[in-house]
């Protein structure tokens, strides 16, 4: 499936296989069906999709809102490279969605929603409902201090996180009087060998 240019459009598409959307706009819903869906949005267009599986690539400022939706396959693949991205984890969906740029707003709930932070873009994320037994929050790209070079401030009950030399900014909201600790590696797993040297997973203590 295809679709190139158009304004005001009223689409609803059931994607079970490849599909893209350039540049439409309008009230554009598109449901991924199953783990072979592989969705492309490329332009300055606002989307709506409904998945469980499959992937999802933004580019060229395509935004949109990703609601999961129930399943317990292979799981959900997101790659956020620009523009706006609003995420609910509304279900048991277990989604990894990579932000490259662009403004991203996640909402942790069911399932496990792993979220990757390129700190080396001009991205801006928010994440509400973070709980460590339900997400994973990793940062790449720190700067040349790694670990070391990460600011963490509170306000309010929100986490505030940037890295020395980086332009990315992490807003971490309702944890209350948790705080936030990095780690390369944790339960095991070497986030370095994973996602590259300067990486760490994040944390939370009570």
């Amino acid at each position: 499936m295809y679709i190139y240019g158009g304004t005001d459009n009223n689409i609803g598409v059931s994607l079970a296989g490849v599909g893209a959307l350039y540049d439409a706009t309008g009230n554009i819903g598109v449901s991924l069906e199953d783990s072979a869906s592989n969705l492309t949005l490329d332009g300055p267009s606002y989307d709506y999709i409904t998945a469980g599986d499959g992937s999802v690539t933004f580019n060229n400022g395509a935004s949109g809102n990703i609601t999961a939706a129930q399943t317990h396959s292979t799981g959900l693949y997101v790659n956020a490279n620009g523009g706006q991205v609003d995420y609910q984890a509304t279900s048991d969906t277990n989604a990894t969605i990579t932000i490259g740029g662009g403004q991203a707003n996640l909402t942790y709930d069911q399932g496990y929603t792993a979220s990757v932070l390129d700190m080396s873009s001009e991205a801006v994320e928010t994440i509400k409902g973070f709980d460590p037994a339900n997400g994973e929050i990793v940062l790449t790209n720190l700067g040349s201090e790694g670990i070391g070079g990460l600011s963490i401030s509170y306000e309010n009950g929100d986490a505030l996180i940037s890295s020395a030399g980086q332009a990315a900014r992490l807003e971490i909201t309702g944890i209350g009087s948790s705080r936030v600790e990095a780690f390369s590696s944790l339960g095991g797993q070497d986030f370095s060998t994973t996602y590259g040297s300067t990486s760490a997973i994040l944390a939370l203590a009570k």
